[in-house]
């Protein structure tokens, strides 16, 4: 009867903690989060964020777009920050209000905006699904997401 007891209990306990966690409650600085893009590779961020954990949330609409010539301006690998983002899927285009190098925490997935979209569309996210058109398609349109950003002193 102890055994099963403490059994419930512990998981209660992981269970709370890790509910904690999802919800981006634990952040803090150094902190390294796996997290699995939509084609679930690891991938590995480093959360620099700023000395007054500037963070806060915004209701977007979440959309995907891929990189090639078809769907950007230019050379489809090379971001608005100046960055390479062929063959990522941690990098999101994101709206003029958040600034380029800011990490987006959405779905319980976290993003990096190295890139712009359209001024015409402020309240959208565009994730980046690289080549993969049908993971792209298939994501489609997803109204009053919620995201959190966080504001950071770099973008590199």
């Amino acid at each position: 009867m102890k055994i099963k007891i403490t059994i419930i209990l512990l998981v209660l306990v992981l269970g709370v903690i890790s509910i904690k966690y999802a919800k981006g409650q634990d952040f803090n600085d150094n902190r390294i989060i796996t997290s699995f893009g939509h084609d679930k590779k690891p991938v590995q961020n480093h959360l620099p964020i700023n000395k007054d954990k500037q963070s806060y949330e915004k209701i977007v609409t979440a959309t995907a777009y891929n990189t090639t010539r078809e769907q950007t301006q230019g050379n489809p690998c090379i971001s608005a920050s100046g960055a390479n983002i062929c063959g990522r899927t941690d990098t999101v285009a994101c709206s003029r209000d958040i600034p380029l190098g800011s990490y987006i925490l959405y779905d319980f997935r976290l993003y990096r905006c190295l890139d712009r979209l359209a001024i015409r569309f402020d309240h959208y996210l565009d994730i980046n699904f690289d080549k993969d058109l049908v993971g792209a398609k298939n994501f489609g349109i997803k109204h009053n997401q919620k995201i959190r950003i966080y504001l950071t002193n770099n973008i590199k």
